[in-house]
């Protein structure tokens, strides 16, 4: 069997983004969807809890509601005035799957793009053991700049391993960020690579300005990638001023397939 929760708010441009549902619904037995906005509990402590709707005003619940009439393997939740913490929301996916049998769990964020390919190419290659997990790179997608190139983070932030699967057979998430589960003692690089639009949206850029501490310069910084003549590669301060721990890392941006 295979498994795959995702955690979404105001996350309805990704759900329409390219083939994302089409992908989801052919390759898991069970896909888990739970919504509302995270506190900043738990992993995710050092974000803003911020004086905002608890839950999605973007269309995204009757989204999935359609969805759901017409592929019965989605699974979903949506708690009425939100969540205290990422960590609560995930293992709320991870009680909906309890009547399930032993299987892959994949972590699919919303803002992720899979080919369906990845999946069993990546399970071939692990072991069933829960005390290893997989992780994966990305290719993480931000804005175009003024000359219409579409700019990638590399490095450490940029582009460095997620983890992402699991040999699940009951047990919880420790933390969210970054993903750990109980009894996991070390993650496997694999070779898959996804596609990642964390950075890619406007909105999502404008909520991340608001949510996260010390990325309030983040929303205009990035538009100044999109308006300002660069030469690659450029710091990641670029995009995030200089108040992040991400500056403190090994991490720059350059324009896709650049060669570096």
């Amino acid at each position: 069997m295979r498994y795959a929760f995702t955690i979404i708010y105001n996350g309805l441009h990704h759900l329409t983004n390219g083939n994302f549902v089409d992908v989801m619904v052919n390759s898991f037995d069970k896909w888990v969807i739970v919504e509302g906005f995270s506190g900043n509990k738990g992993s995710t402590a050092w974000c803003n809890n911020l004086n905002i709707p608890k839950n999605s005003t973007d269309g995204t619940i009757e989204h999935i509601a359609q969805l759901m009439e017409k592929y019965p393997n989605i699974l979903f939740h949506s708690k009425k005035g939100g969540w205290l913490s990422k960590d609560e929301q995930v293992n709320k996916a991870i009680s909906l799957l309890k009547s399930e049998s032993n299987g892959w769990l994949w972590q699919i964020d919303v803002d992720e793009q899979w080919k369906e390919t990845d999946f069993e190419e990546a399970e071939s290659m692990m072991t069933k053991d829960v005390s290893v997990a997989g992780a994966f790179h990305f290719n993480h997608l931000l804005c175009k700049d003024m000359d219409g190139k579409q700019l990638v983070g590399k490095g450490d932030w940029g582009d460095n391993l997620h983890t992402r699967l699991w040999w699940w057979t009951g047990q919880t998430f420790i933390s969210h960020e970054p993903p750990i589960m109980q009894y996991q003692k070390s993650i496997k690089a694999l070779p898959q690579v996804y596609e990642h639009y964390s950075y890619y949206f406007e909105s999502d850029v404008v909520f991340k300005s608001k949510y996260y501490k010390g990325y309030a310069s983040l929303y205009r910084n990035w538009k100044r990638l999109q308006s300002k003549k660069f030469k690659y590669p450029i710091s990641t301060k670029e995009l995030f001023g200089n108040s992040t721990r991400i500056n403190h890392s090994k991490s720059y941006i350059i324009p896709q397939n650049n060669g570096l």
